[in-house]
């Protein structure tokens, strides 16, 4: 509890997102050992969101890897009403799962997607042996040039598995034949910290099917018009799914909707 209490604000930011690295490669660690003797070749992307409380006043140079509203660069990131002040939310993620703050009216992306064509995933893949390459429908994949697991799964199960060797997403958890021998595809993830402000009042995460139909607009915007009809954060997320189905969305489809209880709707 004392080293607690002794912590800077700068030390307890950095050790909670270490936490949540070794959070994502723990579980990770933990899926391969099964998918390994059950020959799961299954893969998933993995989002976390996680409002703390009780941080100092940001200082005026915002941490690395910390993001702060535009225009709002000279007052700290105070939420009055929230417990212990100053409020930050922590967004881990691995794939291409999505984290969206609803400020005012505004959607602010708070992620960016992990894809194979993304410079310095590219170069992380490549470093580790792997390969990038682009299908015939223009989507860029990682795969390996050869993977003698891969053949060995495929022949088992006596059916064509090749997407599952090359993956539209450049970090992931599970997919076994893409981490062994060696990994090129990982589930460490990465880690955003943001200073909430008064007029933050939702967070939105959701997969990748939700935001290949639906902008981050769309979405904050199909979030306020469901809480201004009296919808829960369950039915608000629901609305969200229902309208990327609508909009034609063929992918999974998966909405968490985290309501900040200090603002209103604006």
């Amino acid at each position: 509890r004392d080293l607690v209490v002794k912590l800077t604000g700068a030390q307890e930011t950095a050790m909670i997102s270490g936490a949540l690295v070794d959070a994502f490669e723990a579980v990770d660690k933990a899926f391969l050992i099964t998918a390994r003797k059950k020959e799961w070749v299954d893969g998933s992307t993995g989002i976390i969101g996680l409002v703390c409380h009780g941080f100092e006043s940001p200082a005026l140079s915002p941490q690395p890897g910390s993001m702060r509203a535009s225009g709002a660069e000279d007052r700290p990131g105070t939420v009055p009403r929230a417990p212990g002040g100053v409020a930050k939310l922590f967004v881990a993620w691995c794939g291409d799962a999505r984290a969206v703050l609803i400020r005012g009216r505004q959607g602010v992306r708070c992620t960016e997607d992990h894809r194979p064509e993304r410079k310095d995933e590219k170069e992380r893949i490549q470093r580790a042996g792997g390969i990038v390459v682009k299908d015939s429908y223009g989507i860029w994949r990682v795969g390996r040039e050869e993977s003698k697991l891969a053949r060995e799964l495929e022949k088992r199960k006596k059916r064509d598995l090749t997407n599952r060797w090359f993956l539209s997403t450049s970090r992931s958890f599970g997919d076994l034949a893409l981490k062994v021998p060696e990994p090129i595809v990982t589930a460490s993830p990465e880690v955003k910290v943001i200073d909430l402000v008064p007029e933050d009042w939702a967070v939105v995460l959701a997969s990748d099917g939700v935001f290949d139909v639906l902008s981050d607009q769309q979405v904050a915007d199909i979030l306020r018009n469901a809480v201004m009809e009296g919808k829960d954060p369950v039915g608000s997320a629901k609305a969200i799914v229902q309208s990327a189905l609508r909009a034609g969305s063929r992918d999974n489809l998966t909405a968490v909707v985290m309501r900040l209880g200090w603002a209103p709707v604006p």
